[in-house]
């Protein structure tokens, strides 16, 4: 079930959630998890959980909007080109994980079997943005890394995202 809320009150909170996400995006660029986790790629991704909140509590529209806000906004101020196209392939590849959740997993998994579906997609979709860049199918051999990654970031993503949206007032939604 989709929240109800006025069409102003879904671009506000649509707006908070990008601001969130900057926010997230800024602190994970200049602490990265490189000194915990010392594997190229490999971030917890937790700006994306403002995508996820949006998809969740007000729709696909919402969530495809904020991410694509976020990772047009994240490349311009804290990437390059080059790592734009990491970004935008993996959002656009963990947008479709969620879409596949909704569509034909919903009864199957729960929304942190979602988040890790998402990461692990997210993952894929960079490993593809690397092969096209690198012009070299041999990054694909670090593929097992990133989808162990995923596993781990997405259920830390997914729980995160179950407490939020469980303590959202007056929200409809999808996880409860």
């Amino acid at each position: 079930m989709r929240s109800t809320g006025s069409p102003l009150k879904r671009l506000t909170a649509d707006a908070m959630l990008i601001g969130a996400a900057m926010m997230i995006s800024y602190l994970e660029a200049i602490l990265p998890l490189s000194f915990v986790i010392p594997l190229p790629g490999v971030k917890l991704g937790l700006a994306n959980l403002a995508v996820m909140i949006a998809f969740f509590t007000f729709g696909a529209a919402d969530a495809a909007a904020v991410s694509f806000i976020r990772v047009l906004l994240s490349g311009l101020l804290f990437g390059s080109g080059v790592s734009m196209l990491f970004s935008a392939l993996g959002a656009v590849c963990a947008f479709g994980g969620l879409l596949i959740y909704r569509f034909l997993l919903k009864r199957f998994i729960s929304p942190v079997g979602a988040s890790i579906l998402s990461a692990a997609l997210h993952n894929m979709g960079q490993l593809l943005a690397a092969g096209i860049v690198l012009s070299d199918s041999a990054v694909i051999a670090y593929a097992p890394i990133m989808l162990c990654a995923s596993v781990a970031c997405g259920a830390v993503n997914g729980l995160l995202l179950v407490l939020i949206v469980r303590a959202l007032p007056e929200v409809k939604n999808d996880l409860l």
